[in-house]
Formats: C-alpha cells, sequence, structure tokens
C-alpha cells in the first residue's frame, strides 16, 4: 500500500517514470548496489550510475526497488543518494569542471595570440632594460607571424631600428638592423 510505504520510508519520494537502464558492452546507465534492504517489504535501494565498462562512474539517482519474479526490478520509489555517494559525484563533478578549466587555460596559454602578446612585454621590457638587440629579436618573432599583432610588431620593429640609427650607437643599431631587414622590417620598409 502506497501510505504505509510513505511511513516506513519517509525519505522515499514518488516517481513520475521508471528511469532508462542501457549499457552497451558494459557503457552505459544501470542499478549498482544494495543498501538499506527491508526485509518486511522485501526491498533494498539501489544506485543508478553512469557506468563505464561495467565500473560505476558517476551515481545519480537512488531508487528503492524489489526483485521481480521474471528478473529485473520494481521501482517504489526514489530515495536520496547515500552520503558517499553525494560526496563521490560532487568530487567527480569537482574533476570535470577543474580539467575542463585547467584544458581551457592551457589552450589559452598555448595559442600564438598569447604568445604574441608575450614577446611583446618581452620586447618592450628588453627596450627598458637598455638591451634593444633581444628587444629586436622579440619584436621580429611576433612580426613574421600571423597573428593580429604582427602589424604592430613590425611597426616597432622599425621604429627601433630607426632610433637605433639615430642614437649614434653603432654595434646596437647594426643589430638591430640586422634583425629588422632580415625579418622585412626595416625602415626602409
Amino acid at each position: 500500500d502506497d501510505v504505509e510505504l510513505r511511513a516506513k520510508f519517509p525519505s522515499m519520494r514518488r516517481m513520475s517514470r521508471v528511469p532508462w537502464l542501457f549499457r552497451v558492452n558494459g557503457c552505459g546507465l544501470g542499478l549498482c548496489g544494495r543498501r538499506d534492504r527491508d526485509a518486511e517489504t522485501r526491498t533494498y535501494v539501489t544506485t543508478y550510475c553512469l557506468c563505464l565498462l561495467f565500473i560505476p562512474i558517476l551515481p545519480l539517482w537512488a531508487y528503492r526497488v524489489a526483485d521481480a519474479r521474471d528478473g529485473g526490478w520494481l521501482f517504489i520509489g526514489r530515495e536520496p543518494l547515500s552520503l558517499v555517494a553525494r560526496a563521490y559525484s560532487l568530487m567527480v563533478l569537482a574533476a570535470l569542471v577543474g580539467g575542463i578549466g585547467w584544458a581551457a587555460w592551457e589552450s589559452h596559454l598555448a595559442s600564438p595570440e598569447y604568445r604574441a602578446g608575450v614577446a611583446m612585454r618581452e620586447a618592450a621590457s628588453l627596450l627598458a632594460s637598455g638591451d634593444p638587440v633581444q628587444a629586436a629579436q622579440r619584436y621580429a618573432q611576433v612580426a613574421t607571424g600571423t597573428t593580429s599583432r604582427a602589424a604592430d610588431a613590425r611597426t616597432d620593429l622599425g621604429t627601433l631600428a630607426l632610433e637605433q640609427l639615430a642614437s649614434g650607437s653603432v654595434q646596437n643599431a647594426a643589430g638591430v638592423l640586422k634583425i629588422a631587414l632580415a625579418n622585412g622590417c626595416g625602415p626602409l620598409y
């Protein structure tokens, strides 16, 4: 009787439909485990899980069921997941979200646009610290690329070459001009 079952199992909720069960080569959605057995009603709680190669990977819900005479289950109602299953589900979801976030961040750091921005900042820092030849090399790396910063790098490299020619430092001017001309970014282009 529905009233007696609700009184006996107060945490059990009504179900609108039976969960979809399927596995292909051990992968899919299925019921795993038995807990909270009740001898009087011959029911127990089982966990509805996402499985991979017959291994439960992610507990989704729990159901109070009874074994059917001809195999399978008779679904009585939905029960809360056990504390361990809830904690495990949260850990799996946190790991999944963390993994996706980490992969996105790594992808961002490896992107040509990001690397070009780093090289441009390095070039500006090297120039400020008095190393125009190393700065020219960083500008040339970006100038020969296909990022949106390539045009700025070519302009900055050409400007740097002109500044070095005007500064009178023959060694720096020769180094910067060599790099600029080799990369098609000289002041004459």
